[in-house]
């Protein structure tokens, strides 16, 4: 019986020696995974990506139209058939050719009759945007102020100064020649035969050369 114990506890404690091998071998053999240092969690700003600073914005602006010399950047519009602008990096007033818009700025007079409106309408068009700015042969260069005296078209091709006599926001200015007189005049017959823009909505004062408006209907 003492034999058969001493022969029970060495076959346990033989069992228990290859238990203890086989873990450690179970151990050695699992790769051990490496902790992984904690890292900030990435956040993205509700505001989207940072503004461009203004000079960045103005340097890109100053780029583009260095690129395309004939291009001149709308920086103000005076009223509603001037404006000032930039062209190869300089400042420039623009008289548009052939056309005239109620006053807004003559200190003799009070402001006219959809002045303000045609004021509004040039600035929505070209207000910060490039134009192409053209000379007529026909007509002087500048005016007496000083100023350019230009067609001024936008980028897709549209003519500012007609557009403005058929949507009833200018006369035609038919004092001084031009190419595009006979052109100017027709949209303008048509604008008030339609009484688009200021036809509809002032009295005119047709009886002189230049047009005027004369208060609100």
């Amino acid at each position: 019986m003492p034999a058969l114990r001493r022969n029970h506890r060495r076959a346990l404690s033989l069992t228990t020696l290859v238990a203890a091998l086989v873990l450690a071998y179970v151990q050695l053999a699992t790769p051990t995974a490496k902790p992984t240092p904690d890292r900030p969690p990435t956040t993205t700003s509700a505001a989207g990506p940072a503004a461009k600073p203004t000079g960045a914005v103005e340097a890109a602006t100053d780029a583009v139209l260095s690129a395309q010399p004939g291009l001149a950047h709308v920086d103000k519009d005076v009223d509603g058939d001037t404006i000032d602008v930039t062209l190869g990096g300089k400042k420039a007033t623009v008289r548009f050719i052939g056309i005239d818009t109620p006053e807004t700025h003559d200190p003799r007079k009070p402001i006219q009759c959809f002045g303000e409106a045609a004021a509004a309408h040039t600035k929505a068009l070209l207000d910060g945007k490039a134009v192409r700015l053209e000379a007529d042969p026909t007509n002087s260069d500048r005016d007496k102020y000083g100023r350019l005296l230009r067609y001024v078209y936008l980028p897709d091709g549209t003519l500012v100064n007609a557009a403005l006599i058929h949507d009833g926001y200018a006369f035609a200015y038919t004092i001084f020649p031009f190419n595009r007189l006979d052109e100017f005049r027709a949209l303008e017959a048509d604008a008030r035969a339609n009484s688009r823009g200021l036809w509809g909505g002032c009295n005119v004062d047709d009886s002189k050369d230049i047009k005027q408006t004369t208060g609100a209907k």
